[in-house]
């Protein structure tokens, strides 16, 4: 496995407040950067006004070029992808078609193409039937050595607890109530006409499809899931406006039929 989802989203935690009086972001004590940890801090600066991220180590310098489009793109990694937000007028059923075959592509993976399209159609359409964002970004990347890949995706929507506010479903903190989204709540009361199956289905898929990872950070909470289970954790304050998603797929060809819905347990 290449690094653990987690440990690399905490890498956020900290050069934020390492950077919290600077108007630029400095992460070159960091030897190794990933999406999980490059796509927050981006988000995070664009949403605070700050208008550089650099590194010292050339090597993490180049990643960071080639992520934001500033230079060619590497093999495994493509750039940034911005969303389309409600404010244009489009097919959503047909731009996330066209979206998830854009980035499988891109990517030339060697995973399974049913279980790579499945898990980014739900991700992306679970956004747009319920973040209401203005801002949203999709970054992957594939690592060959280990035939694994990351799908990351980020938006500055109401988020999953600030869903629940407006549905007036009650819950006790934020991470809590991450928790209760993938085992099943939702607040949809949308009137699209889209119907996804929702965050339970996506986590049953990378957990126990892949026995790979998936991390849910929503405002002030945090919840990582793996196939033993969840770990939930608190944040600081306005690490996260709306919602961040890291998952990892590999080349493990699984049956979407044989996960029936599935209680995910705490660690």
């Amino acid at each position: 496995m290449a690094f653990n989802v987690l440990n690399d989203f905490e890498k956020v935690e900290r050069i934020i407040k390492e950077n919290q009086d600077n108007n630029e972001i400095n992460i070159s004590d960091y030897s190794f950067i990933s999406p999980s940890t490059l796509l927050p801090l981006i988000h995070y600066m664009e949403e605070n006004n700050i208008s550089n991220i650099y590194s010292s180590d050339e090597k993490i310098q180049e990643y960071i070029y080639s992520v934001l489009g500033k230079k060619e793109q590497c093999d495994n990694i493509i750039h940034i992808q911005r969303l389309k937000n409600h404010n244009h007028k489009f097919n959503i059923e047909r731009y996330l078609d066209d979206t998830t075959d854009k980035i499988f592509n891109m990517l030339q993976l060697d995973i399974n193409l049913n279980g790579f399209y499945l898990i980014l159609y739900e991700l992306l359409l679970n956004i747009y039937n319920h973040s209401k964002f203005n801002n949203a970004y999709v970054l992957c990347q594939r690592y060959p050595n280990d035939g694994t890949a990351d799908i990351c995706i980020i938006d500055n929507g109401i988020s999953i607890p600030g869903s629940f506010e407006e549905s007036e479903i009650d819950f006790i903190n934020d991470a809590e109530a991450i928790f209760n989204a993938i085992n099943g709540t939702s607040s949809n009361k949308e009137k699209s006409g889209l119907k996804g199956r929702g965050l339970n289905t996506i986590v049953r898929f990378v957990s126990l499809g892949f026995k790979e990872e998936k991390l849910i950070v929503s405002r002030n909470g945090l919840c990582s899931i793996n196939q033993k289970g969840a770990i939930l954790k608190k944040l600081d304050n306005d690490i996260i406006k709306g919602t961040f998603i890291s998952l990892r797929l590999n080349n493990e060809k699984f049956n979407e039929t044989s996960y029936e819905l599935t209680k995910i347990e705490r660690l």
